[in-house]
């Protein structure tokens, strides 16, 4: 044989992932060829969810609402501690006037079963002798 040119050494194994018998021409070979295109996507995919999170964090993040910087490591991504709390009330009274009709549905069928009734009694009574306790003299 000439130097420089050699012939491929192919070998069969058992797939890591899947298990399935293959033939690769490589040491370093682990995966059958559908294994190891899903595997590189994947990695592919992980590692640029890493360098774009990476890449956001250092430019620092603004707050959607009003505008105030947030820092490099937020726990909301979107708006800053004191706008947090206003618009999470604002999305619920959204979701609410949107959603109205099966808010008040589900209410009726809930308070018309007998055993519901009974307990919805229980607990205003309750607390209603509670608050009766507290304002006593």
């Amino acid at each position: 044989m000439p130097v420089g040119i050699y012939k491929r050494q192919k070998r069969v194994i058992n797939c890591k992932i899947c298990g399935k018998e293959t033939t690769v021409y490589s040491s370093a070979g682990k995966f059958c060829k559908e294994c190891y295109e899903a595997k590189s996507k994947k990695e592919h995919r992980d590692y640029n969810r890493r360098v774009k999170r990476e890449k956001r964090l250092a430019r620092g993040l603004k707050c959607e609402k009003c505008g105030a910087d947030i820092g490099k490591f937020p726990k909301a991504k979107k708006y800053c501690p004191d706008c947090r709390e206003s618009v999470a009330l604002e999305q619920r009274r959204e979701h609410y006037k949107k959603n109205r009709e099966k808010y008040l549905e589900y209410s009726r069928e809930y308070y018309s079963k007998p055993e519901n009734k009974e307990k919805h009694r229980q607990h205003a009574r309750a607390h209603y002798e509670k608050k009766r306790i507290d304002n006593l003299p």
